[in-house]
């Protein structure tokens, strides 16, 4: 395998493993809003009673509200393809952007959106 062709395949495993890391961290942030909108000031204060989402937000580099914004837009924009969630800006506030998660059912029978609950 040549440099070029190593190179594109460590970028391959970094992306793969970064999204693993959104979606793990996204799978967090629903069980923990729950279904009601957030800002992410609200949601980066809710790291003080969350062990799960304090350790998520470190490993992601997620230091600030901002930090935190900055991440949800960047997910929205890839996560319209996701079979497993929705994330939508819905509004603003004085935090800043408002958000709703939807977690989609994985059910034979039943493909309509469930939303889970948060903050």
């Amino acid at each position: 395998m040549d440099r070029r062709a190593r190179i594109a395949a460590l970028a391959a495993e970094i992306e793969r493993l970064e999204r693993e890391q959104d979606e793990e961290l996204i799978a967090v942030i629903a069980s923990v809003v729950q279904g009601r909108a957030f800002s992410s000031a609200e949601l980066f204060a809710h790291q003080a009673v969350s062990l799960d989402l304090r350790d998520l937000f470190a490993a992601a580099g997620l230091r600030s509200a901002r930090h935190l914004g900055k991440f949800l837009q960047r997910v929205q924009q890839w996560g319209t393809r996701s079979p497993a969630w929705r994330l939508e800006r819905i509004g603003e506030d004085v935090h800043g952007a408002i958000w709703s998660l939807g977690v989609i059912a994985h059910s034979h029978t039943d493909a309509s959106p469930a939303t889970v609950s948060g903050v």
